[in-house]
């Protein structure tokens, strides 16, 4: 059963007591034993049951097997994730403790809630579940059969349709570049802001004409909605639309990845024990090119590729560049 904590408890663990009720040490790590000799924390920001959560369950029993050692789960779910990340930094970093997260929110925390973070404490890993923003209208709409016929009418009348998007996400960050590049004050479009579940629900119902939000949310709903525009290098499985440089008013735009959601560790663990943070490398790898946990994977419709800590980092780090660059934007909303 996993288990959840709110600040208070959080404060407590920072005891050595409560250190030995969850399984992690405060004590000065020992380079001379033979990594690991003892089971792995693997520290979820979020509650039981999210994606975070689900895809480090999945995993953790193969990585257990593959590492040596048992790796638990344990969820610290609490302000946006900020709870769990801020406890995660004051773990020893020795490799015990390893984090599960969706690592936007690092940023949004940042940027936004003025958290006592550094984006460069964390290192990637793997993040295998890379989200992008998808424009669309709900399947029974009749008005709009195109991205070009969305800017054509908001070049005319900014007004002309309803817009559903997450307040201070990546989505409201591209629904106002969009603007921008198709010369639309963003502040005269008529935006329905809303949490995605809701705003999802609001586009199928035909209650909103159009929805800024992230693709794979929409993937249950995929038969009840036209998509549009993806933004995106490339077309996104499984939608027919067009990615921002197949549309002419949109190829030279800035665009922010969506939510990155996967697994990170210490930057200094990776630093100081260069053999240790290889072999969590090495175990990560190997689960994920397990052809047993890709299937339960699959079977889940959680992510499982593998795309290494490179490109996870260098992901992670444009992406913090770029919402830093647009920092205002996320306060705005």
């Amino acid at each position: 059963m996993a288990k959840m904590l709110v600040r208070r408890d959080a404060l407590k663990f920072m005891g050595a007591g409560a250190a030995a009720a969850t399984g992690l040490t405060l004590s000065p790590p020992s380079f001379a034993d033979t990594y690991p000799s003892r089971p792995i924390t693997m520290l979820c920001a979020f509650a039981p049951g999210g994606y975070v959560d689900n895809i480090a369950r999945v995993l953790a029993p193969s990585l257990g097997r593959i590492i040596g050692q048992p790796v638990n789960v344990l969820d610290m779910p609490g302000a946006n994730g900020m709870l769990g990340e801020e406890y995660y930094l004051r773990q020893p970093d020795d490799g015990y403790v390893l984090l599960a997260d969706s690592v936007v929110n690092i940023i949004q925390n940042i940027l936004v809630q003025k958290a006592p973070i550094q984006y460069d404490a964390f290192s990637m890993i793997n993040l295998p579940a890379r989200d992008y923003t998808l424009v669309a209208t709900s399947a029974e709409n009749n008005k709009i059969k195109s991205i070009g016929d969305v800017i054509d009418a908001l070049r005319k009348d900014p007004k002309h349709f309803s817009i559903g998007v997450a307040p201070a996400t990546p989505d409201y960050v591209n629904l106002t570049l969009f603007a921008n590049a198709i010369g639309v004050d963003r502040k005269q479009l008529r935006l329905v802001t809303a949490d995605s579940g809701p705003m999802r629900t609001q586009l199928i119902g035909n209650v909103i004409d159009l929805a800024f939000s992230g693709g794979e949310g929409f993937r249950p709903l995929a038969e009840q909605i036209r998509p549009l525009m993806v933004f995106d290098q490339q077309e996104r499985a499984p939608y027919k639309a067009p990615a921002v440089p197949e549309v002419p008013a949109l190829k030279s735009i800035e665009y922010v990845p969506g939510s990155l959601r996967g697994f990170a560790c210490h930057r200094s663990f990776k630093e100081k024990t260069p053999d240790r943070y290889a072999a969590v490398v090495q175990a990560y790898e190997r689960t994920f090119k397990d052809p047993a946990t890709v299937k339960l994977l699959k079977t889940q419709s959680l992510a499982y590729e593998w795309y290494g800590p490179d490109s996870s980092n260098e992901i992670y780090e444009r992406t913090y560049r770029l919402m830093k660059k647009y920092a205002a934007l996320l306060k705005s909303t």
